[in-house]
């Protein structure tokens, strides 16, 4: 049973009054208590028992009233982020480097979704789920912090860019996340099942065509917002026969992704470019939270069971001095 505290509180201060009004009407009475209290302990006696048998009658009924509202803000989207880990992302065109200045960015980006469900998926030749969903802000950015390109070894296995199966792998970990409770997350509006931001400077040229891919995405509604990052043909290098090696993004494919999706294709040529599309993703997110009004309850079994340990020691009292005051 729910009761609001305000009729609570006038019942309260309307007991009380009547005590006062009652006890100032036998002032006279009430300025000798150990005569008066020998007078009429039959009747004190009878009012602590009814005190006392209508606290253990309430007791089981387990009463609440309301104590005050808080607003609860609801963060229900999902975020899959997926980060470009190709050697590629080494290159210097944008200070100190592109993984450096995408991570940096991106750890600020993380920073004011506190409280989010958030997960990141490194790729290069192959994807893998680097951190799970977790709506554990500190631990992310921890191990996100620690992260260096050299973690991500260019092994044969990952020399390439697989950006349909980074996606393929994006969704399904999406479905995880908006499927079932993660990390303490409830289930997910299916309005609004999750975000995919893509981080690359590359071309699509290992595993699954992005376009074939989109399909799945689509059924899904999903918005994939990508970054571009760096400048086309930006040299990085030499190979071992002295051949210069050149970026090469697919600018043409990335946008054609978002277009498909319902998210949006930005272009990073320089540090600030990340701040200003990540402020703009930061707001895309938020606009998704939604609102409720919880009651806060303050149960009255605790005030119960005091008032009832405090009548149980005024009868032991009573008794103590009905043996203790000479009879009249």
């Amino acid at each position: 049973m729910i009761y609001n505290s305000t009729g609570i509180f006038i019942s309260l201060c309307f007991l009380v009054l009547l005590l006062v009004t009652y006890f100032f009407n036998l002032k006279p009475k009430f300025l000798l208590p150990a005569k008066y209290f020998n007078q009429n302990k039959r009747i004190l006696f009878k009012i602590v028992n009814l005190v006392l048998a209508f606290s253990i009658v309430l007791l089981p009924l387990d009463l609440q009233f309301v104590s005050d509202k808080k607003i609860i803000t609801e963060k229900i989207l999902p975020v899959q982020i997926m980060f470009d880990v190709s050697i590629s992302m080494a290159a210097d065109d944008i200070k100190p480097s592109r993984y450096d200045a995408a991570k940096t960015a991106l750890l600020k980006l993380i920073q004011t979704l506190d409280g989010y469900n958030i997960s990141l998926i490194a790729f290069s030749g192959i994807p893998f789920i680097y951190i799970p969903f977790s709506t554990d802000t500190n631990a992310i950015i921890s191990k996100f912090e620690d992260t260096n390109l050299g973690d991500f070894p260019p092994t044969e296995d990952f020399i390439g860019t697989a950006i349909g199966d980074a996606l393929l792998l994006g969704i399904k970990n999406l479905d995880k996340a908006c499927s079932a409770h993660r990390c303490g997350v409830r289930l997910q509006d299916p309005e609004y099942p999750g975000i995919i931001i893509l981080i690359t400077d590359g071309d699509s040229n290992k595993g699954y065509d992005p376009i074939q891919v989109l399909s799945i995405i689509q059924k899904k509604k999903v918005p994939v917002f990508a970054l571009g990052v760096g400048a086309s043909d930006y040299l990085i290098g030499y190979d071992k026969w002295g051949s210069p090696v050149q970026t090469s993004i697919n600018i043409p494919l990335l946008q054609e992704v978002t277009k498909q999706t319902g998210g949006e294709f930005y272009r990073v040529l320089q540090e600030s470019n990340f701040d200003e599309f990540f402020g703009y993703l930061k707001d895309v997110i938020k606009a998704q939270e939604k609102q409720k009004i919880e009651n806060q309850y303050i149960v009255l079994n605790q005030y119960l069971l005091a008032t009832m340990g405090i009548c149980v020691m005024f009868l032991l009292y009573i008794k103590m001095r009905q043996i203790s005051l000479p009879r009249t």
